[in-house]
C-alpha cells in the first residue's frame, strides 16, 4: 500500500511544477531517498534530485501523511508552492510502504543506476584500490572496496557529476547551451501548425525543459550544463505568440491564429533561435499580398430614382463570401485563406470598407441584388475611378448614359441658352447652367459655389429662363431681405423674358401678391417674410425653389431652415459663395433642403461625418463626404475662371494699445476670464456660450476703442491706437483719389469714426442693419465723386452689394469666421473691377485679436476641404481654444 496519496503534492504545487515533476520520476532523475518518523510524529522525507546540478530536496507530512506542512530544495525556484524537485521527490516516495531509517534505490525503480554501478565496480578499480591499500601497508578485502565505491560514488554525484562518470580516470565533458532549436510542421488535416523543440548542449540534445536524451550518447563522457532560464525564456516566448505544450517540448497551435506570429512572430523567433520549417510549413508561412477586386453590374430599377446593381467579390480566383468582405472591411480580419492554409493579406482594404459601405447603405431584394438611389449611384462611377480593383459595367444604354452625365456634370446634349444672353454669359457661367441642366433631368438638387463676385445671381436667372417648359409653375427665390431689390433689378435686366414680382408689404398685401404671383415667372421674397407666409405657399407648385445666400438656412433647426423645406418644387438650387463656415453639419442642412436623405438623417450624419471630422479630423470620412456630394456642387474661384480679374493684395496691420487700452484690457481681461471659467465649472462649456461670447466681445471692443467699453472715456483718436491707424489709412487713400470701403462688426465704432471724418473733410456714406434706401446709398457712394469711404457693418452688408467703385477695404475688427471677411473683401473684388484692390486687416498685438488669427485659419481648413481639394486637419473650436484665447500674451 502506498506511503500517501499522490493528490497532496498536486495540492501544494502548481500545475506546471506537478506536471514537469513527473517527468522527473519518468527520467529516473530522484536518488539518495530517506524517509524517517521526526519525534513529532510528522514524516520527513530528503533525497536528491539531478536537474543541471544535483539538488537537495526535503519534504515534510503530517503523522497521517495526508498534508504538506513543509518543504525546501535548494534550486533557485522562487515561484509560488513547492518546486519540480520537490513534487519528484514526493512522487517516488509516495511509492514506498514504509518508513525505514536509510531507504536508498530499490531494484525495481533504479535499474540503470544499479547497472551503471555494476559496470563501474570493474576489476581494474578493485586493483587499484588494492595496490593503493598495500603501499600504505592495509589490507582491503571485497566488501570493504565495495564500501568504499558507494562512497566514491555519492562524492561524485554531489558534485555534479553522473553516477555513469567515477568509473572514467579522465573528468566528464561538460557542454553549455550552444543553441535553441524550433522546428515547425504543418499539419493540413487538423488545420495545426507544431513545432518540436530541441535545446542544444555541443553532441546533447534535450526537448526544452525535458530530460530524455534526443541526440548523444549517454556514456558518461559528457555532460549538459542546462540553461534552465534561457530554455524556459523560449517556451515562454512560444507560448506568447500563441503556442500551448502538448508534450515535453512540444507545442502546437490552431493554424487560423497563427496569422499575426507568421507575419512576424516568426522573424523575431528566427533572431534568436534556429528556426526550421518542413515544406507544408514553409508555404503556409509565406503570406502572400492581393487586393480585393469587385465586378459591379448596374441595372434599371423600377421607378426613376433607383437603379439595381449585383456585385461579385474575389482576391486573385478565390471568390470571397460576403461575411468574408464584412469582416475585411470592419478591420477584424486582414487576410483570406486559401485551400490550402496559406494566408493571403488584403492590400486595399480601405477599398473594401467604401465599396462595402455602399452595399450597406442599399436595399437588398429577393433574388441576392441591391436598390440604390441614383444620387448614390453616382458614386460608383466616381469609386470606379479612383479604385483600380473595382470594374463596373452597365447593362443598358441610358446607364451608360446617365454614368456618362454624372461624370462631365452635363449633358450630352449643349443646353439652349436665351440668344440675348449668350454674349453675356462667360463661359464657366454657360457650363454651370448646363450642369443645371443635368440636375434637371435627373430631378437632382445642387449647390452652386462660386467664389463672391462670379456673378451667381446672372447665373441663377440664365438657369430659370434656359429651356424653361412651356406652362412651367413659377420659381420662388429666398434671399436676404436687402437683396429683394437686387432681385428684381438684375431680372429686368437680364432676363427680361421672365415676369418677376416681389412679395412685400403687409401680410394682407403679401397674400394678395402671391395671389396674382401663380401668374408670374419668378416670386422673390425674404427669409423672414417666406418664414410668415409659409403656409401660403405649401399649397403652390413651384418650377424652381432657389436659396440666396443660401448660409442662412445653415443651422436645421431654426424655424428659417423649416420653412424652406416646406416649399413644394420640383427643383431645387441653392446659391452660396460660403456653403459652409463653421462645421460640415451646415453642409447637411443645406441638403437635407435640396436632397433629402442623400447624407442620411441627421444623427446618422453626425455618427458618419460630423463626429469623425470634427474629433478626429478623419481624412477618410471627409473624401466619403466629399465624393457624395461632388456632383450636386459646384465651386469655382476667382483665379481659376477670372484670370483677368486685377489682383487682390491682402495686408495685416499691427496695432499698438494705448496706455488707457492697455489698462483697460488688463481689467476687462481679468475679469472676464474669471466670469468665464467660473461659469464653465458650474454649468459646463456647451452651456456657457453666451458669457464666452460676451467676454469675447467685451475684449474686442477695448482693442477698437476704450470709450466703447468705458463711456467716461475720451472718445478721439488718440484713445485708441487701432482708430488713429485707420484713420491715417484712409486719409493716404483719399489724397490719393481712391473709395474706401471701411467693415466694422460694431457699429458703436463707425458712430466714432463718422465725426473723425467729417472732422478731416472726407465725404463718407453708412450702410448699416436699420439703414432704409440702401440703393439710394450705394448710388451716391458710386457716383458722387466727394464721397471717398463708405462705412460698413460686415453684417448688414457683407452680402448682395456690388461696389467695384472702391479698390481700398479696410476689416476695422476681424472675426474668426473668414468666410464672413471674404464676403466683405468681394464687394470690391468681384467681376467687373478693373483696379488692384488692397485690403488691410487691422489687428492688434498682444491681444485676442492676434489669436483669432489663428482661430480663422481652422475655419478656411474646413471650408478648403470640403469644397476643394486640400486635406488639412479639421476642428471646430474647444473650449482649449477659448482657454487660449483668454490667456496671457
Amino acid at each position: 500500500m502506498p506511503l500517501f496519496d499522490s493528490k497532496i503534492l498536486r495540492n501544494a504545487s502548481s500545475p506546471e511544477a506537478f506536471r514537469r515533476g513527473k517527468n522527473y520520476v519518468e527520467d529516473d532523475a530522484v536518488d539518495s531517498i530517506r524517509i524517517e518518523r521526526l519525534p513529532s510524529g510528522d514524516v520527513f522525507i530528503v533525497g536528491t534530485v539531478y536537474g543541471s546540478y544535483l539538488y537537495h530536496t526535503k519534504l515534510t507530512l503530517n503523522q497521517a501523511c495526508t498534508q504538506v506542512i513543509g518543504y525546501d530544495c535548494d534550486c533557485p525556484f522562487h515561484g509560488e508552492g513547492a518546486c519540480k524537485h520537490v513534487v519528484a521527490l514526493g512522487l517516488v516516495a509516495a511509492r514506498r510502504s514504509v518508513i525505514s531509517g536509510d531507504n536508498r534505490r530499490n531494484k525495481k525503480n533504479t535499474k540503470q543506476y544499479s547497472e551503471q554501478r555494476g559496470e563501474m565496480a570493474d576489476h581494474d578499480l578493485l586493483e587499484t584500490l588494492k595496490t593503493y591499500a598495500a603501499k600504505r601497508g592495509a589490507h582491503a578485502d571485497d566488501e570493504h572496496l565495495a564500501k568504499t565505491v558507494k562512497e566514491l560514488e555519492a562524492l561524485l554525484v554531489q558534485k555534479g557529476i553522473s553516477a555513469t562518470h567515477y568509473g572514467h580516470k579522465e573528468h566528464p565533458q561538460e557542454f553549455v547551451l550552444g543553441d535553441i532549436e524550433c522546428a515547425f510542421s504543418y499539419i493540413l488535416m487538423d488545420d495545426v501548425i507544431r513545432v518540436d523543440t530541441t535545446a542544444i548542449y555541443g553532441p546533447l540534445s534535450y526537448p526544452l525543459e525535458g530530460w530524455r536524451l534526443l541526440h548523444g550518447d549517454d556514456d558518461g563522457k559528457k555532460i549538459a550544463l542546462r540553461d534552465w532560464r534561457e530554455e524556459r525564456m523560449a517556451a515562454a516566448k512560444l507560448e506568447q505568440f500563441g503556442f500551448h505544450l502538448v508534450d515535453t517540448g512540444v507545442f502546437e497551435m490552431p493554424a487560423a491564429s497563427a496569422y499575426l506570429f507568421l507575419r512576424e512572430g516568426l522573424f523575431e523567433l528566427g533572431k534568436k533561435y534556429r528556426v526550421l520549417g518542413d515544406d507544408a510549413f514553409e508555404a503556409l508561412a509565406s503570406i502572400q499580398k492581393k487586393n480585393v477586386e469587385s465586378d459591379w453590374d448596374l441595372s434599371e430599377s423600377s421607378g426613376e430614382d433607383w437603379l439595381t446593381f449585383s456585385v461579385a467579390w474575389k482576391c486573385g480566383d478565390r471568390p470571397l463570401t460576403p461575411e468574408e468582405i464584412e469582416g475585411l472591411s470592419n478591420g477584424l480580419d486582414r487576410y483570406v485563406r486559401n485551400a490550402d492554409g496559406s494566408f493571403v493579406e488584403i492590400e486595399n482594404p480601405e477599398e473594401v470598407n467604401r465599396l462595402w459601405a455602399l452595399t450597406k447603405d442599399a436595399l437588398p431584394t429577393r433574388d441576392g441584388t441591391f436598390k440604390l438611389l441614383r444620387t448614390r449611384a453616382m458614386e460608383l462611377a466616381y469609386l470606379a475611378e479612383e479604385n483600380g480593383s473595382m470594374r463596373l459595367s452597365e447593362t443598358s444604354a441610358s446607364i451608360q448614359s446617365f454614368l456618362r452625365d454624372a461624370k462631365e456634370g452635363a449633358l450630352d446634349v449643349s443646353p439652349k441658352i436665351p440668344k440675348h444672353l449668350e454674349g453675356v454669359l462667360r463661359s464657366y457661367q454657360q457650363e454651370s447652367v448646363a450642369w443645371a441642366m443635368f440636375l434637371r433631368k435627373y430631378k437632382f438638387g445642387g449647390v452652386l459655389a462660386d467664389d463672391m463676385g462670379l456673378g451667381k445671381t446672372l447665373q441663377a436667372l440664365a438657369i430659370l429662363s434656359t429651356e424653361r417648359p412651356v406652362n412651367a409653375a413659377p420659381s420662388v427665390v429666398v434671399c436676404p431681405k436687402t437683396l429683394v431689390a437686387i432681385w428684381v433689378a438684375e431680372a429686368k435686366r437680364f432676363t427680361p423674358e421672365l415676369s418677376v414680382i416681389a412679395i412685400e408689404g403687409t401680410a394682407k398685401e403679401r397674400a394678395t401678391l402671391l395671389k396674382r404671383a401663380q401668374k408670374c415667372d419668378v416670386i422673390v421674397t425674404s427669409y423672414s417674410l417666406l418664414q410668415r407666409d409659409a403656409k401660403l405657399y405649401q399649397s403652390m407648385p413651384l418650377f424652381y425653389a432657389i436659396l440666396d445666400e443660401a448660409q442662412y438656412v445653415k443651422n436645421s433647426k431654426t424655424t428659417t431652415a423649416l420653412a424652406v423645406k416646406t416649399l413644394k418644387a420640383e427643383h431645387r438650387l441653392a446659391l452660396t459663395g460660403t456653403p459652409l463656415e463653421n462645421g460640415v453639419h451646415e453642409l447637411w442642412s443645406l441638403f437635407d433642403f435640396l436632397m433629402p436623405g442623400l447624407l442620411g438623417d441627421r444623427a446618422a450624419f453626425r455618427l458618419e461625418f460630423e463626429r469623425p471630422i470634427r474629433e478626429r479630423s478623419d481624412m477618410g470620412a471627409l473624401q466619403v463626404l466629399k465624393r457624395r456630394v461632388k456632383p450636386f456642387l459646384l465651386r469655382r474661384t476667382k483665379e481659376s475662371v477670372a484670370p483677368e480679374l486685377p489682383p487682390r493684395m491682402e495686408e495685416t496691420n499691427w496695432c499698438k494699445l494705448t496706455p488707457v487700452q492697455a489698462s483697460l484690457y488688463a481689467e476687462v481681461l481679468a475679469s472676464v476670464r474669471r466670469d468665464v471659467f467660473a461659469a464653465v465649472e458650474k454649468k459646463g462649456f456647451a452651456r456657457s456660450r453666451i458669457e464666452i461670447l460676451a467676454a469675447l466681445t467685451k475684449l474686442r471692443q477695448v482693442c477698437n476703442h476704450p470709450s466703447l467699453v468705458d463711456k467716461r472715456l475720451s472718445q478721439n483718436e488718440d484713445a485708441s491706437g487701432k482708430m488713429a491707424y485707420a484713420l491715417e489709412l484712409v486719409r493716404e487713400a483719399a489724397l490719393g483719389g481712391h473709395k474706401i470701403l471701411l467693415f466694422s462688426q460694431f457699429t458703436s465704432m463707425l458712430d466714432l469714426i463718422r465725426p473723425a471724418l467729417d472732422a478731416m473733410n472726407i465725404g463718407h456714406v453708412t450702410i448699416e442693419g436699420k439703414t432704409q434706401k440702401r440703393g439710394d446709398v450705394v448710388e451716391k457712394f458710386k457716383q458722387d465723386d466727394s464721397i471717398s469711404v463708405f462705412l460698413l457693418s460686415l453684417r448688414a452688408a457683407g452680402t448682395g452689394l456690388t461696389l467695384t467703385e472702391a479698390d481700398t477695404v479696410i476689416l476695422f475688427d476681424p472675426w474668426w469666421n473668414p468666410m464672413v471677411e471674404r464676403q466683405a473683401m468681394d464687394r470690391a473684388h468681384r467681376i467687373g473691377q478693373t483696379k488692384s484692390v488692397n485690403v488691410h486687416k487691422l489687428v492688434t498685438k498682444g491681444t485676442i485679436e492676434e489669436r483669432v488669427l489663428a482661430l480663422q485659419e481652422k475655419k478656411k481648413a474646413l471650408f478648403d476641404a470640403v469644397v476643394s481639394d486640400t486635406a488639412d486637419g479639421l476642428k471646430d473650436l474647444t473650449w482649449e481654444d477659448v482657454q487660449g484665447l483668454f490667456g496671457d500674451m
